[in-house]
């Protein structure tokens, strides 16, 4: 008598269908805007040379949060840009999706524009949103009270503490 397997492969999608694709990052973070906040572009070519500089033109300007893997433009520029945040004294935040062996590479550089600028990166996962969550809230805290409201909110958001702790490196 033969072994007859204990499971049976059905396919979800017809033969000639492609899979469905995993979400993206842009995704993760779409699905974590409050109801009713503007929406994000639906692309998922995002380059950070431009937030840079325009954050630069704009007066008001304290934090630039980027959120991304990889790192596809220029670092000289990028350096540049940095610099000119720095003696300005807007900080920049990456949080920075490390799941892909791509963004690895990236890291330095975008750890070394960080740090021109008195900012920092937090690593994270986006297939973990409620990290994510936590240290946008933390963010958004310091960009509207600095180091001292986060301090004084750390018992209240759980990503005030690594926010904290990389600032200080």
């Amino acid at each position: 008598m033969a072994d007859k397997p204990n499971f049976v492969l059905v396919p979800d999608a017809e033969p000639d269908e492609p899979p469905p694709k995993p979400p993206t990052l842009l995704d993760h973070i779409r699905a974590l805007l409050p109801f009713g906040t503007a929406s994000l572009p639906a692309t998922t070519s995002t380059r950070p040379l431009p937030i840079l500089s325009r954050a630069l033109s704009n007066q008001g300007v304290r934090v630039v949060v980027y959120i991304g893997d990889v790192f596809e433009e220029s670092p000289v520029r990028g350096r540049k840009l940095a610099d000119a945040m720095g003696l300005k004294g807007i900080k920049l935040i990456v949080l920075h999706d490390t799941a892909d062996w791509n963004a690895k590479r990236d890291a330095e550089v975008f750890l070394d524009l960080a740090r021109r600028t008195g900012g920092c990166v937090l690593p994270f996962d986006a297939n973990a949103p409620a990290r994510l969550r936590e240290l946008l809230a933390a963010v958004a805290v310091y960009a509207v009270g600095g180091t001292e409201m986060l301090k004084e909110r750390q018992e209240e958001l759980p990503g005030a503490v690594m926010l904290l702790e990389h600032l200080r490196r």
